[in-house]
């Protein structure tokens, strides 16, 4: 393995008492391999004893179906040198010590228990709590103490100390299913502690015993199956209408849930204690109070009161009402933004639900079930709704990215309805419905983060993603043309209501359908249940039909570990056995996207092989549109010296897609100017060159005529004035020979 020692972390398995990390014990194959001991592990969390680990790590991405895979992992402990965990993952039977007698939120310091001398670590769920049993005191029904929430990887949770809830105490981890398994590497003459980087993170799923009771085997699979295995809309309010009566200007219905469970929305709110629901085919908004608890005090009864007779959306109410009685009755999750609220003042953890798609993914992601008690403890976007929690970890989801992606995107979910069908759908299968149409893949990176991507043409504006010749290890570099790989009609379905059928667009690739061969038509169906506008899915379908007119080349690469990039990345390959669009090989700096990660590391060798798309081929030439700025007046502009405001053409908003966070960030030492009056006008000024940056501040390398003077727009000059860098990075006008100064002309970087 050279320079790293490769481990293994478990959550909830660990010391407690260590603070120079997070206390987990790390499973590797000799702690004897770290050079400085003292430096690298101060705690002695290194554990000798791993004896099998995964000799790849691979990860795909279909950009057509939506979906993203990466593999399960299998670890080998030797059953002699696992130490405790031995007793931590083999035991069957756990010892209750305590018993919770006072409910706690996610994120109290206090607990109260049956028993006293409780001290050190406790698992109480799926959480490790530390007790501090020097502050044992005596309450009613048992003692108090301080407590620290949340240790050795576990999060915090609302536990309830009723009759029915899992209110005990453990020394021991009883609840294994699901818990974060981490594959880590550290360098061996690390001169930190814990200096580590993580290369896979997964879920337990099973232990056993193998070679005969010699080793621990566990089974672990990805971040991404855990998301497919997590369900939404299983705990929410929902039942019959037992009575439907109009009250003469709106409606009243009376709702008996199937289980204890009261609407979400309103339920903090002091007055307007208003929530949706789907009663039949029709959706109403109304205010809602307990009628009393019927069926030995497993059911709630509400009696609804619409205002009017208006729908919140969908079929309007029949005239007869009556005909509603034993129909179904449910309340219904929007991001309408006249919905009702769960709090006075919603934000990102309230509802109604956020409209943004990466905001709205990573609500769904980290909500965690609160019992529906306002926001949740798993960061900004937890909403604490039991039937929308996915129950992701926030540190396994890269919200930044996820928000980034939602703000670039270019498409809102301002109509979307969650849980007008009455059976539960899985996170994943619900995440893929919402970004397929959008090019969009949700993915675990290397590191155990999840993300989402999307298809892209080129890389992100200066990243330098290069893979050259040097760090390939193919001899003759496998290409396929991926000819069936084209898509000729795609149909999307949209504006998703109670009762009413969806609205449809189809769009052709008439001339890609004719070129098909017989019988071989290819067709994608999809929906985008937030959007009502049609001009929106006809972009969406447009967008797709463009990617996929001509099937995108596919090429074969493995590489040495130096060229080690993300699946989703675009990098610049060259190498001159790669064909170019004309036939011709010799391919520089050709835009590809990894599509398939595959990481082999061995005793004898560490490479990663990669399947690529050429999708430089689809726009050869591609980019931004080109930066500008706004002269200010102070400090006073002269010839040479004069600054530019901040975000005159830039937006401070975290999009995906901006090149820079403010408008000098556009222009570099070199590049060639030109200046604007107000107007747009051109002031005379052109040519110039600058010389240096500092700030907002730019400074050219010789007098500009006339000088800029505050207002005044400056950007790059002409194509044919402009520096290699300029001509490559923006968008210019072409001529009327669609040419740029001879070359062929550009698209739009997205």
């Amino acid at each position: 393995m050279g320079a790293y020692l490769h481990a293994i972390k478990i959550e909830g398995i660990g010391d407690i008492s260590k603070t120079t990390t997070d206390g987990l014990f790390r499973y590797c194959y000799s702690r004897d391999f770290l050079g400085n001991l003292a430096t690298s592990d101060p705690d002695g969390l290194y554990k000798t004893g791993l004896l099998t680990w995964p000799q790849e790590l691979s990860a795909s991405i279909d950009f057509r179906d939506g979906r993203a895979t990466s593999t399960s992992q299998g670890y080998s402990i030797r059953a002699d040198k696992a130490g405790a965990l031995w007793g931590e993952l083999m035991r069957f039977r756990h010892v209750e010590v305590a018993e919770l007698i006072a409910d706690m939120t996610a994120t109290q310091t206090t607990i109260q228990a049956t028993a006293s001398g409780l001290t050190g670590a406790h698992y109480i769920g799926r959480e490790c709590i530390n007790i501090n049993g020097a502050t044992q005191s005596t309450v009613s029904g048992g003692f108090q103490y301080d407590c620290t929430r949340g240790k050795l990887g576990t999060h915090g949770r609302r536990h309830l100390s009723g009759v029915l809830d899992d209110k005990y105490l453990y020394t021991t981890p009883h609840v294994l299913a699901g818990r974060l398994v981490q594959l880590i590497r550290v360098p061996t003459a690390g001169a930190s502690a814990y200096a580590e980087e993580v290369l896979w993170s997964g879920v337990l799923r099973e232990v056993a015993t193998g070679n005969g009771g010699l080793t621990i085997d566990l089974e672990v699979d990805s971040i991404l199956q855990l998301v497919a295995s997590s369900t939404i809309l299983q705990d929410r309010c929902e039942g019959v209408a037992i009575g439907a009566r109009d009250n003469g200007v709106g409606a009243t219905f009376t709702m008996l849930t199937s289980a204890k469970i009261a609407p979400v929305a309103g339920n903090h709110l002091s007055s307007n204690q208003a929530a949706l629901f789907r009663v039949g085919d029709h959706l109403v908004k109304g205010q809602y109070e307990l009628a009393g608890s019927t069926q030995n005090g497993d059911q709630l009864a509400f009696v609804v009161d619409v205002p009017t007779r208006d729908v919140f959306a969908g079929l309007p109410l029949p005239e007869d009402i009556t005909g509603i009685i034993r129909g179904p009755m449910a309340e219904v999750f929007t991001t309408r933004a006249d919905a009702p609220t769960n709090n006075a003042s919603p934000g990102d953890n309230d509802l109604p639900l956020s409209a943004n798609p990466g905001k709205l993914i990573a609500q769904l992601l980290t909500t965690t079930p609160n019992n529906d008690n306002g926001a949740g403890p798993n960061g900004t976007f937890d909403t604490g709704i039991d039937a929308l929690a996915g129950d992701i970890p926030a540190a396994l989801v890269d919200t930044s990215a996820l928000e980034a992606w939602g703000n670039s995107i270019g498409v809102e979910f301002r109509d979307l309805y969650i849980g007008l069908d009455s059976a539960p759908v899985t996170l994943a299968a619900f995440i893929k419905t919402l970004c397929a149409p959008l090019l969009s893949v949700l993915i675990q990176t290397r590191a155990g983060k999840l993300k989402i991507i999307r298809l892209e043409d080129l890389a992100p504006f200066g990243d330098a993603f290069t893979i050259t010749q040097s760090q390939i290890l193919t001899i003759g570099i496998p290409q396929a043309r991926g000819l069936v790989d084209a898509l000729d009609k795609v149909t999307v379905k949209f504006g998703h209501l109670p009762g009413l059928e969806p609205n449809q667009i189809t769009g052709r690739d008439s001339i890609k359908y004719h070129r098909q061969p017989p019988g071989q038509h290819s067709a994608l169906e999809l929906s985008m249940p937030g959007v009502v506008e049609a001009d929106v899915v006809s972009m969406a379908i447009k967008t797709i039909i463009g990617r996929f007119h001509d099937p995108i080349p596919v090429v074969q690469l493995s590489c040495l570990s130096t060229a080690d990039f993300e699946i989703g990345a675009v990098v610049a390959v060259t190498h001159p056995f790669i064909f170019k669009a004309d036939a011709t090989r010799g391919a520089s700096a050709a835009s590809m996207l990894i599509v398939e990660r595959r990481e082999v590391f061995t005793d004898e060798e560490h490479r990663i092989d990669y399947t690529l798309l050429n999708v430089g081929l689809i726009h050869p030439r591609a980019g931004y549109i080109a930066p500008s700025g706004r002269v200010k007046s102070s400090p006073s502009p002269s010839a040479t010296v004069f600054t530019i405001e901040t975000n005159d053409f830039t937006s401070s908003t975290a999009l995906e897609d901006d090149p820079f966070a403010a408008d000098i960030g556009g222009f570099a030492v070199g590049d060639k100017l030109e200046v604007l009056n107000q107007f747009g006008a051109p002031t005379g000024a052109t040519n110039l060159e600058i010389q240096a940056i500092a700030g907002n501040q730019i400074t050219l390398t010789g007098a500009a005529s006339p000088a800029p003077v505050a207002g005044d727009i400056v950007r790059p000059a002409r194509y044919a004035q402009s520096v290699t860098t300029q001509q490559d990075n923006w968008i210019y006008v072409a001529d009327a020979s669609n040419q740029l100064g001879g070359a062929d002309p550009k698209t739009y970087r997205t």
